[in-house]
């Protein structure tokens, strides 16, 4: 299973397979800063910031899970598909219901909930 710290790792490896560089992928929505410790596992990418991370990829969120899989639909690629589907349609309730509570606190935390 692969864990939030691993998708930086893994989106290094699809982004230079497809011959990008960091300034390549950079934008005014994510610097390349940004970019690398996601890569490097020491900072987690807010929803927007995965999404153009993405898309600097020319890639779709299903698209970009579905290499985890290697190339199998499996769980990632359908919690991706469903997760574009939902800002496609600029869907907040069903954007909401992907909030990680957190138990101690019941504070949510921005962190897209990982499929089981």
């Amino acid at each position: 299973m692969l864990n939030f710290k691993n998708l930086g790792s893994h989106y290094k490896k699809v982004r230079k397979y497809r011959g990008y560089t960091l300034g390549d992928i950079s934008s005014d929505y994510l610097n390349k800063s940004q970019l690398s410790r996601f890569e490097n596992g020491t900072q987690m990418l807010l929803v927007d910031g995965f999404m153009h991370a993405i898309k600097g990829l020319n890639m779709t969120i299903s698209e970009f899970f579905l290499t985890i899989g290697n190339f199998e639909a499996g769980s990632l690629h359908t919690f991706g598909e469903k997760l574009q589907e939902l800002i496609n349609n600029q869907n907040i309730e069903g954007l909401n219901e992907l909030i990680i509570r957190n138990p101690r606190t019941n504070e949510k935390k921005r962190q897209i909930a990982s499929p089981s």
